[in-house]
This record gives C-alpha cells, sequence and structure tokens, in this order.
C-alpha cells in the first residue's frame, strides 16, 4: 500500500535540468602549454569550441559553457592563426559560450578583433574589451548567430576604414540571409561603450539584426571617413533597434548621426532615451537616410519621453525620406535647431513636445525657460547618466499621459526602478526622460555652451616581446567582407513592451501645469498586442537542486523502513 501511493510521487518528481559545463581559467594565462598544469583562456576556448580537448581544463565534451575568469587583465599578443583578424577562436553554430568577470586587452603592434561569432552564441558578463582593431567590427564580429552582453565595457576598439569598410568600431553585427541560424541577434544590458571609432558605427553597425539595447551608456565613440561617415555611437540598417533607457553623449560623426543613424528598411523604437552633447554636420543627434547606400527601403522612427540637448555642427533631428512619431519629446537646444526642415515636415508628434527657444524649429510648443532649467549630464541615479529637470521646469507635470506612442504605460523615467511615472502617483507625467521626483536638485543656472571632451580614442603601444603560444592550431578565419546585398529584408515592426511592475511614489510636490500642449492623435490606453516583443532579463540555465531531491528520497525511504518493520511486527504475532 505504502508502495502504492509513493510510486506516483517517484515517477513525477522534477528531474534535474541540464546546464552549462563550467571552466575557471588561471589569472591572466593566455598561451597554450599543456606541460603547466593550467587552464589557459586559449586552452578554455579551444575545448570549448571543439577545436582541441585540454584536460587542464576539462575531461568532459559538451556544446555549452561557461568560463570564469579571474577578474584580471589577460593580455593578447597575436592573432589565432596566420593571417587571422580574430585572437580567440570561433564561435561556431551549435556552439555556447558563457565568459564572465575578467577584461581583455590587445597588446600587440598587429591588429586583430577578440572574438568571431559564425552563428552559434556568446554571453558576456562582466567582461571588458579593451584596444581591439580589425578592419570590420573592431572588438567583435557577428555573423549570424546570437551576442549578449551584460555589465560589461568596450573600450577604445577601432575598424579603421581602409582595408575595408569600418564597419562597427567595437562591434559588426550581421546576418547572413534567411533561415534558422543567419539572423543576427544583440542583446545589451548595462554596458558602456567609450571611446571607439570605425567609419560608419564608432561603436556599432547593425545590418539584418535584430538588437535591443536597455540601461546602457555609449558615450566619445567617433566615425571620420572625410565627411562621409555616419553613426558616430550607432549605425542601424535594415534592422530592428529598440532602445530604452539608454544615454548617448559627446558622440561624434563628420558626416550624418552624430548619436545614431537609421538606414534603408530600419525600424527604431526609442523610450526613456538621452541624447545629449552629440555632434554632426547632419543630425548632430540622429539621421534617418533612404538615399545612397540606405535605398533600401524607408526608416522608421518610434520615440517617447526622449530628451535631445545641448548638440553641436548641425540640427538635432535630420533626415530625408522617413517616417517618425514623437510623443513627450524634450527639446533643448541652444546653439543648433533642434530639427532640420525635413524632420519638422516629416514628423508627426502627439501628446506635448516642447522645444527651447522661440524659432520652433521642429513646429511644437516653445519656451525659452526650458534651458534654464535642465540640469546637465549628472548621477542622478540608475545605471546611466541623465539631465535632471530642476525646479520650476516647464516640463515638470506636462505630458499629456504616460503612455508611449504605442499606447503602453510608461511606469519608471530613464534611471528604472525607484524612479516612478508620474511622481507623485497621483499627478501627471513629466516630458522627456526624466521624472521630477521632489528630491534636493541644483540651483538653476544659464546653461553654458556644450564643451565635448576630447574624442581622440588612445591605443596601446606596441609591446617589447611577444609570446607565441605552443601548439597553437590555424582554423579558417574568413577576413569580414562589404555588407552582402540580400535577396529579401523583411524587417519587422519594432515594439517596446509595457512595464509591468509599478512603483512606489515620492512624496507630492509639483508646480502648476505650464507646458503647451501641441494637438494631434492620443493613442487609446489599450493592452498592447500579444505579439509584441517581451523585455525580460536573461536569466542563466540552472538545474534542479540535487541536494534537496536526496532529502524527499531519505524520507521516502524512512517511510517504507518503518511500513516494513510494522508488517513483520505483525506477522510474528499472528504467527505466536
Amino acid at each position: 500500500l505504502t508502495l502504492a501511493l509513493l510510486l506516483p510521487l517517484l515517477l513525477t518528481w522534477p528531474r534535474p535540468v541540464a546546464s552549462a559545463s563550467s571552466m575557471t581559467v588561471a589569472p591572466g594565462v593566455v598561451a597554450i602549454d599543456s606541460t603547466d598544469h593550467q587552464c589557459s583562456l586559449l586552452e578554455a576556448l579551444e575545448h570549448a569550441t571543439g577545436v582541441a580537448s585540454h584536460a587542464d581544463c576539462s575531461n568532459a565534451p559538451d556544446t555549452h559553457w561557461t568560463i570564469e575568469l579571474q577578474h584580471g587583465t589577460y593580455h593578447l599578443t597575436q592573432a589565432y592563426g596566420s593571417g587571422s583578424s580574430t585572437g580567440l577562436p570561433v564561435t561556431p553554430a551549435g556552439c555556447t559560450i558563457e565568459l564572465k568577470n575578467g577584461t581583455l586587452q590587445r597588446s600587440s603592434s598587429d591588429p586583430f578583433r577578440f572574438f568571431h561569432v559564425q552563428g552559434g552564441t556568446l554571453i558576456l558578463k562582466n567582461i571588458t574589451l579593451q584596444y581591439g582593431e580589425a578592419p570590420d567590427g573592431g572588438a567583435i564580429l557577428l555573423a549570424g548567430g546570437s551576442l549578449s552582453l551584460q555589465d560589461s565595457q568596450l573600450l577604445n576598439n577601432q575598424a579603421p576604414f581602409g582595408d575595408s569598410l569600418g564597419m562597427g568600431g567595437a562591434i559588426l553585427a550581421s546576418g547572413t540571409g534567411s533561415g534558422s541560424g543567419q539572423q543576427a541577434t544583440i542583446r545589451i544590458e548595462r554596458t558602456t561603450f567609450r571611446q571607439n571609432h570605425g567609419a560608419y558605427g564608432g561603436a556599432l553597425y547593425t545590418y539584418l539584426a535584430d538588437l535591443e539595447v536597455i540601461d546602457s551608456t555609449f558615450e566619445e565613440n567617433t566615425t571620420a571617413v572625410s565627411g562621409f561617415s555616419g553613426g558616430g555611437a550607432l549605425f542601424v540598417e535594415q534592422s530592428t533597434a529598440r532602445i530604452e533607457r539608454t544615454l548617448l553623449a559627446n558622440n561624434t560623426a563628420d558626416g550624418v548621426g552624430g548619436g545614431l543613424v537609421l538606414c534603408g528598411a530600419a525600424q527604431g523604437v526609442l523610450r526613456n532615451v538621452t541624447f545629449y552633447g552629440n555632434e554632426a554636420p547632419g543630425g548632430s543627434a540622429l539621421y534617418l537616410s533612404s538615399v545612397g547606400d540606405c535605398a533600401s527601403g524607408t526608416p522608421n522612427l518610434t520615440a517617447s519621453f526622449v530628451t535631445v540637448a545641448q548638440h553641436a555642427s548641425g540640427p538635432a533631428l535630420a533626415g530625408n525620406t522617413f517616417t517618425a512619431t514623437m510623443k513627450e519629446t524634450l527639446l533643448v537646444e541652444t546653439t543648433v535647431p533642434a530639427c532640420d526642415l525635413s524632420f519638422t515636415t516629416s514628423a508627426t508628434w502627439q501628446g506635448t513636445n516642447l522645444e527651447h527657444g522661440s524659432s520652433r524649429s521642429c513646429g511644437v510648443a516653445p519656451d525659452s525657460n526650458l534651458a534654464t532649467y535642465l540640469g546637465s549630464l549628472a548621477n542622478n541615479g540608475g545605471p546611466t547618466r541623465t539631465a535632471a529637470l530642476l525646479w520650476g521646469s516647464p516640463a515638470i507635470n506636462a505630458a499629456q499621459d504616460c503612455l508611449d506612442a504605442q499606447g503602453n504605460p510608461v511606469l519608471t523615467d530613464q534611471r528604472g526602478t525607484g524612479y516612478p511615472r508620474p511622481a507623485p502617483s497621483s499627478g501627471q507625467c513629466d516630458v522627456g526622460a526624466f521624472e521630477f521626483q521632489d528630491f534636493p536638485t541644483p540651483t538653476p543656472t544659464s546653461p553654458p555652451a556644450p564643451t565635448p571632451p576630447s574624442r581622440t580614442p588612445t591605443f596601446p603601444p606596441a609591446p617589447t616581446q611577444t609570446p607565441t603560444p605552443t601548439a597553437t592550431p590555424t582554423p579558417p578565419s574568413p577576413t569580414p567582407t562589404s555588407t552582402p546585398t540580400p535577396t529579401q529584408t523583411p524587417t519587422p515592426t519594432a515594439t517596446l513592451a509595457p512595464e509591468t511592475t509599478p512603483h512606489g511614489a515620492a512624496p507630492p510636490t509639483s508646480p502648476p501645469d505650464t507646458a503647451a500642449v501641441v494637438s494631434s492623435p492620443t493613442p487609446a490606453a489599450t493592452a498592447p498586442s500579444p505579439s509584441s516583443p517581451t523585455i525580460t532579463q536573461l536569466a542563466p540555465q540552472t538545474g534542479f537542486r540535487a541536494s534537496s531531491t536526496a532529502a524527499v528520497l531519505l524520507v521516502i525511504a524512512g517511510a517504507l523502513l518503518v511500513t516494513l518493520s510494522f508488517l513483520l511486527q505483525r506477522d510474528q504475532r499472528h504467527h505466536t
């Protein structure tokens, strides 16, 4: 009877879920040496990608590996294989590598990037990549497959124009066509791109890719090719980009799009984003293009609760043939127009949009006090710096509602959890990426003219000696070529999912509503489509705890022993 009762429990009890195998790399050790009894970086990656087996790292084969570094710096002194542009083994299709906790640095006069992903999956957590250099994708080349960056930094990488097109100073992400494993997917969380340099996309260039950026910073990245470069930070071509709670500051392009370029059939959705102090002759903040190399289609931009401030060289928002919907936008420009003529006539403005000064370059409500009551970039809480609204700003409590342009509720400002919209909860939302929380703020002062810091990236000197790893195989590592022309390029409509967790509100203190409201269509506050992609945290795969299973099995065994003992005693009494 006892067995009959317990058997279903045993059959349905959860079994352990398969998880990634793991390796730990010795501090600072890069080269292959089978005699030192240490797991090096190259040995671990060769073992994980199936190039070679290294007993110093593991005796088991697998296709999903977690590789733990030791929080130090790992100096790469040469490319992986003769003629290669990559310093580490290629990540092939069917292989997943998660690399954690360390710094990789190119310490060589020879140019090479760190990673080349060919259809596989690469996850970087708390990783710094610095001084990479390659014709395209100075630090990472993603050719199909998936790339995830979490709590990481990409610093001083470059893709110089000349040997190739110089696409993606830090990352080039390109799909290779339609079909399984051919789409390039990138997710960037709490990651900083600083002082990277290229010809197109100083930090990141995407083509036929799906890009998501959350809680991240792009600053002091540059592009330069005799006036024809674009996307000082981001160049998004025929791709889908969803960017939320992110800062693009002090980036420079000598052509168009100091912060961002949407090219051809690109779809961009921005929410709680700040553009600050970027510089370019055309679209110093962002540029939308459908001509020349971008003639593959018409770019579309949807932007909600965005702050655009203190840009230089050319109009902040510009483009040629495009569609754009702007909602609850704060435009604070003191040296350049906020919009060029094409943006003024082509964009649709919803909700309350405010522009500093009296020029009405965007055709929205003007106010001469906006610059006086906008702080400089500072650490006001949250994962990125923000430009705070100061007490008395006409943008406070001026938003028409707290919905984005797609009808989704926006429950926090750019700083995320702990900074709710609206504040107080019974009030109205503020215009732009920052929600005034009634915390102490600096005394209002006249804003200084923007003075972006020097953006000349520095690169490491050539080392005096270059160690050569032994027994290093030479796998094929194709050099990236110019962007392919796809036979079909369907681009899905980008959306940002509604936030689902409300946060507590600050004490109620709000000034009178002084902002003008632009008459425009108001999106209905309806539930978003179930088909809209949802922003979720990436979670590592975990197994069921073996200790819990063992404890339950011991309880079951004890119950069986007690039952058996009782039956034996009853049988003895019966016979006596």
